[in-house]
């Protein structure tokens, strides 16, 4: 599979995460408004799966030559025979711009439209409820809640699974 495509719209572009973009991905994950919802990962971790043919380290960045880099994800399960592929991390940081929604539409054409796959799935902490509109927003259908399933900074957090299929996909495109 092509994990190296890069996908334009207007208001961004999703590409693939390079090592020199890997200090705006710490930081991005340890801002105090994203640090409560995602685990943290040393940059050996995300560098790691910089070269994993498994997964795809995008980054979210503005287009054009003033580019700015405004939000990562990583998507797992490319090489799954199932063709479930997993949204596993998305992080943006300049918060209602439209970043987030744009960027998950161009994630879902990467997934469904040139891998291939048959299901995209999440899991996200039931309590991140603007999260949760925006998966719902852009097509995400809740499919079940896993109570208790993680620790987070030594608290249990319960996350709800939500999850996009090709043919929902294709049906609104």
């Amino acid at each position: 599979m092509n994990n190296n495509a890069s996908i334009f719209t207007s208001s961004i572009q999703v590409r693939p995460t390079a090592p020199a973009d890997l200090d705006f991905v710490l930081a991005a994950e340890n801002a105090p408004e994203n640090k409560p919802y995602i685990f943290q990962w040393p940059a050996e971790k995300h560098l790691a799966a910089l070269t994993n043919p498994d997964a795809a380290h995008l980054v979210v960045e503005t287009p054009g030559s003033a580019s700015r880099l405004v939000g990562y994800a990583i998507i797992n399960g490319l090489e799954n025979p199932h063709r479930s592929q997993e949204l596993m991390r998305f992080v943006i940081t300049e918060k209602g711009q439209g970043f987030g929604k744009a960027a998950l539409e161009e994630i879902k054409r990467l997934v469904f439209v040139e891998w291939r796959a048959h299901r995209l799935w999440l899991d996200v902490i039931d309590h991140n409820l603007r999260a949760q509109g925006l998966y719902t927003a852009v097509g995400f259908q809740r499919e079940g809640v896993l109570r208790e399933a993680y620790f987070l900074e030594g608290q249990p957090l319960t996350v709800v699974i939500m999850s996009i299929l090709a043919q929902e996909y294709f049906e609104k495109a």
